[in-house]
């Protein structure tokens, strides 16, 4: 009797009861045996092979199918579970580029401790940024009289692998303050007396915000090496903490949230698999300088303001020095280095100083617009004489005042010379002109004057002969005082 894939029986019939039928031989129909003589299907024999096995070349193989799960969710399964791999609509698998351990969630106090009594009133908190919650802690003076705020755990043996020293070691800090905080450190090794430890120092930290700390393993801080150091392939104590400058220092509602550590991928450039607008290294930082936060300095400034802080002026650099500190719309003092000026509402303009080259006020109005020269109040005088001589054009102004001409139109009725002079008789502006019957001349106003008398003297325009002359000229007021 042969029982076959076909059927169930082949030429014959089973006998009635429990009698044993001897040896039972499984075929394929082409008499190709499916089990062997020891009850193992043969495909799934040769399809199956040992952990470190060597490859053959006649090896069987079963295809492997993945599910098709286009979208990341997250399993339901629990560590240690058997589960199905999931690909995407190209036949891809989802991977995970960053591999990653999580030491501890820092959601419970669970087996958590203080370090030490200057560490105290550790609880949890809702205010947190990973999981459900985080650890809150204080600074206080204890009696161990150390500057340490630290707590600590000891956790189940784990084996993180073999790391690089570009991979990364990573919490989460808020601390209200930063004032007298020296840094902030992780530890991780075997028990308290054997660790490594990893710190950021203050002027990277900033206060009142939460921030993710990041300490690439190879930056090991060589003062914290304790003891025999860290195994990595056996972590099962961790600590985190805030060192300060001062035994008796303290500080009131320090939190820290989930420590983990993550493969960190690697290119020439050395870029960390997670970028954040902020990293405790000295890379690029939009909030921060050099790795360091910047002095914010007075008034009401956000975070992330960029000021440029000076050094003390010393006798060495005192060329360098800028006095005076006043505020818009104070009264001017001192001699500070500024934008602006002085501020004047009348169009006359004084001579703030005594020398050419020494340094001068630019002048505005009081609506902050420069003055120049072409905008001083420009004036008009009539020319309409025929004096042979001295004739005046514009009077005195007045003590300390002087007239500037700007420009002037003059057409003469007959032969006659003319030129300008300051004052009766007085100094000359101008050369003499030749004017014939009917002949003139104009000169436009430009943002330079043409002359300028004396301080309180009249304009004069002195004629050779009794020939009347006729035009306009127009001038301002300057004024010395």
């Amino acid at each position: 009797m042969r029982i076959t894939r076909g059927g169930i029986l082949d030429g014959g019939s089973l006998p009635a009861g429990s009698a044993e039928l001897g040896s039972v031989r499984i075929t394929d129909g082409a008499d190709v045996a499916l089990v062997d003589g020891s009850g193992n299907l043969n495909v799934v024999t040769e399809a199956a092979k040992a952990i470190d096995g060597a490859v053959g070349l006649t090896d069987t193989a079963i295809p492997a199918l993945f599910k098709h799960q286009e979208d990341l969710v997250h399993l339901v399964t629990d560590d240690g579970d058997y589960d199905v791999p999931a690909l995407d609509s190209l036949g891809q698998v989802h991977v995970n580029p960053e591999g990653h351990h999580v030491f501890d969630t820092l959601n419970a106090t669970t087996d958590w401790a203080v370090f030490n009594d200057d560490a105290a009133n550790l609880t949890t908190t809702k205010k947190h940024a990973m999981g459900t919650d985080a650890l809150t802690f204080d600074k206080v003076d204890g009696s161990a009289d150390t500057v340490f705020a630290i707590i600590d755990k000891t956790v189940t043996t784990v084996d993180i692998g073999s790391v690089s020293p570009h991979d990364i070691i990573q919490t989460v800090l808020y601390i209200p303050n930063i004032d007298l905080v020296s840094y902030v450190l992780v530890r991780l090794g075997t028990n308290v007396t054997n660790y490594n430890e990893w710190r950021i120092p203050d002027t990277a930290l900033t206060a009142d915000e939460f921030e993710v700390l990041a300490f690439n393993v190879g930056d090991v801080d060589h003062g914290g090496i304790t003891g025999n150091g860290w195994d990595p392939s056996a972590i099962s104590y961790i600590a985190v903490g805030v060192a300060f400058d001062a035994a008796g220092d303290l500080r009131a509602g320090i939190i820290f949230d989930e420590l983990s550590y993550h493969l960190n991928q690697h290119t020439s450039a050395e870029l960390n698999a997670e970028v954040t607008s902020e990293v405790s290294s000295a890379n690029v930082n939009l909030q921060k300088v050099g790795g360091s936060p910047t002095s914010k300095g007075a008034g009401a400034v956000g975070n992330g303001s960029q000021r440029v802080v000076l050094g003390d002026v010393t006798a060495s650099n005192d060329a360098l020095q800028a006095t005076g500190d006043e505020a818009n719309d104070a009264p001017d003092a001192g001699n500070p280095t500024k934008i602006g000026g002085r501020a004047q509402a009348s169009f006359v303009i004084a001579e703030q100083v005594s020398a050419d080259n020494d340094r001068v006020d630019a002048t505005f109005d009081r609506a902050g617009y420069q003055r120049v020269r072409g905008e001083l109040n420009p004036q008009s005088a009539i020319i309409s004489d025929a004096l042979s001589g001295d004739n005046e054009i514009i009077g005195t102004p007045g003590a300390n005042l002087r007239i500037a001409v700007y420009g002037y139109t003059m057409i003469a009725d007959g032969t006659v010379l003319a030129r300008w002079e300051s004052a009766a008789g007085g100094t000359a502006l101008t050369g003499r002109m030749s004017f014939q019957a009917r002949e003139g001349v104009s000169v436009s106003p430009g943002s330079m004057p043409l002359f300028v008398c004396s301080a309180n003297q009249a304009l004069n325009l002195e004629l050779s002969a009794a020939v009347a002359m006729q035009g306009h000229v127009t001038y301002a007021i300057w004024d010395d005082a």
